[in-house]
């Protein structure tokens, strides 16, 4: 069985984008094939030996995850793990090594309005997806890795947005999947099944 550490915020520390109830979510995405732990705590990065991967759906724009944390999980990458960054996830950006770890820095996003998500074909991560529509958080990116597989765009002001990416890193492997602004986003099929396709890929 596949063991995934998850990393996120209680309630109290981020009520935007809190771990309870979006971990519930992930449980069920993963059914029968990962055990998930989740975590608070980011120190819990320093020791990922028994574990597959790691999901980051942390969200602390204002303090960077502790420096030895962040290069434990840069190393355990590189030497064959997975990560897996969801949404806000990408706020482990605070540390530049982390930034060129994900490939790409959050900029901005506008409003929260009703979004198509196209998924790339001819990638294990988007087989058999459809597009699917969410309300949700028009996330705008600097991409800062040119070898990259785009996965997923979706259409506003009349031009396409990148929203999913994925990337080998040495021996390991990285995506990134904008949608997840609540634990609602997670019910779409689709997208359970591209975040299902997306961890399995992530782990060899």
């Amino acid at each position: 069985m596949i063991n995934f550490l998850t990393i996120g915020n209680t309630r109290e520390a981020a009520p935007y984008h809190p771990l309870p109830g979006v971990d519930a979510q992930l449980r069920q995405i993963f059914e029968g094939a990962a055990q998930l732990t989740f975590t608070f705590d980011p120190a819990d990065l320093r020791s990922l030996r028994c574990y597959d991967g790691v999901i980051s759906y942390w969200d602390d724009w204002t303090h960077p995850v502790p420096e030895e944390a962040a290069a434990v999980l840069e190393a355990y990458v590189t030497d064959g793990g997975g990560l897996l960054v969801i949404h806000n996830g990408i706020s482990l950006q605070l540390q530049p090594s982390l930034e060129r770890l994900i490939g790409g820095r959050f900029l901005s996003h506008p409003a929260m309005r009703p979004l198509t998500f196209t998924p790339a074909a001819g990638h294990p991560i988007t087989e058999g997806v459809s597009a699917f529509t969410l309300n949700e958080e028009p996330y705008s990116f600097a991409l800062t890795e040119e070898a990259r597989t785009l996965l997923l765009s979706y259409a506003m002001d009349g031009r396409d947005w990148p929203a999913g990416w994925c990337m080998e890193k040495g021996k390991g492997r990285v995506v990134f999947l904008c949608p997840g602004h609540t634990p609602q986003q997670f019910e779409d099929p689709e997208y359970r099944r591209l975040i299902r396709q997306a961890g399995l890929w992530v782990v060899g």
